[in-house]
C-alpha cells in the first residue's frame, strides 16, 4: 500500500529548477518582455491590494461581531 505524500513533504527537484530558470530566461529575452513585465507588476499590485482589503474587512468584521457579542448598540451602529 503506497502512502501519498503530505503537503509538507513536497520537494522540488533540480530538473524543476532548471525548467523554471529556462522559462524565466526565455521570458527575459522575448520581444514583449517590457509589456509582459508591466502586466505582471500590475497583477502583483492588484493581488496585494485585494489582500489588503481582505485584512481591512477582517478587522471590521471582528469589531462588528465583538459589538454584537457585548450587546454594544453604539459600537454596532458605528
Amino acid at each position: 500500500m503506497s502512502s501519498s505524500p503530505s503537503s509538507g513533504d513536497a520537494q522540488i527537484s533540480i530538473d524543476t529548477w532548471r525548467r523554471f530558470v529556462g522559462a524565466v530566461r526565455s521570458f527575459a529575452t522575448c520581444e514583449v518582455r517590457d509589456r509582459a513585465g508591466l502586466l505582471a507588476g500590475l497583477l502583483l499590485s492588484l493581488l496585494l491590494g485585494i489582500n489588503g482589503l481582505n485584512v481591512v474587512n477582517s478587522c471590521v468584521g471582528r469589531d462588528f461581531m465583538t459589538a454584537i457579542e457585548h450587546r454594544d448598540r453604539p459600537g454596532f451602529a458605528r
